[in-house]
Order: structure tokens, then sequence, then C-alpha cells
């Protein structure tokens, strides 16, 4: 699903314009960056919560040339879904 089918739906089905649906999504997308890029965790009840790691350094490969590289640490966001939104 794409940013403006998101918008598309919530607007359908709220009644709310898409130009006001919009703003609202993208205000929310971007606290949710703002809050992730200070490391803070984002739980939504009954949807799951986000949350950023470190990922640790580890030994990649040019297929190419089959050389050996060491891929360094970085940061990544992990998403952990709620018991009510897990796939069976």
């Amino acid at each position: 699903m794409r940013r403006i089918d998101l918008v598309r739906k919530i607007s359908s089905r709220t009644g709310i314009p898409q130009k006001d649906v919009a703003v609202i999504v993208d205000a929310l997308f971007e606290e949710m960056k703002s809050a992730l890029l200070n490391r803070e965790k984002i739980e939504i009840r009954g949807f799951g919560s986000f949350r950023v790691v470190k990922r640790r350094p580890k030994k990649g490969r040019i297929i190419k040339t089959g050389k050996e590289i060491i891929i360094p640490e970085r940061l990544v966001v992990k998403f952990k879904p709620s018991k009510y939104l897990k796939i069976k």
C-alpha cells in the first residue's frame, strides 16, 4: 500500500477530504520519523512497536571477486507486531 492509497482509504472511511487527510498522514509520519531519529520507541497499542537498534558489524563477500569484506555496524529500525496483528 502506498501513501496515497492510505489517504484515499482513510478519506472514504471518515468522510474527511483527501487534502486534509494527507496533511494528517504526513504529520504522523514526520513525528514518527523525528521520534526514531531521537532513538525513542514508538508503541501503537493493537498494532505494534518501532524501535532503533544497532546492528553489529558482520562479514560479507563481494560476489564477483569472492573477496571478503567487513560490513560496518549501523542503526536500523525494527518493527514488532502486536499479538493482534500477527498473521497466521
